[in-house]
């Protein structure tokens, strides 16, 4: 897979996993949004570390191995209310720091034929 389109992907991940992020900080949901939460949040972090291991990027990949886990959707993490929303502020953290890391990635690459 081509590393700019691989990356080019993980923005439209990330792009949707910072907006339901955003959307659990901001306030109480019902149920079915959390769970929906959980899948997309799962999804974008498995994709996410798959990526950032084509990138042989060890600190990365386990780093959204975690992640992914946290908010795995089919045997689910509990928390406290409270606890969720400071995972959810760290985890929208962690896509914004990664966005930034890997664009000076897609930066630095040579042009695809």
């Amino acid at each position: 897979m081509n590393d700019k389109h691989a990356i080019r992907g993980l923005y439209v991940g990330w792009g949707l996993g910072l907006l339901m992020l955003g959307l659990a900080i901001s306030g109480k949901h019902p149920y079915g949004f959390y769970v929906l939460l959980r899948w997309i949040a799962c999804l974008v972090f498995v994709y996410s570390a798959m990526v950032a291991g084509w990138l042989r990027s060890p600190v990365w990949t386990w780093l959204f191995v975690v992640e992914a886990v946290l908010f795995n959707p089919l045997v689910p993490v509990h928390f406290a209310r409270s606890t969720w929303q400071i995972l959810d502020w760290l985890s929208l953290a962690i896509i914004v720091a990664a966005v930034v890391a890997f664009s000076k990635h897609l930066r630095t690459q040579p042009p695809s034929p």
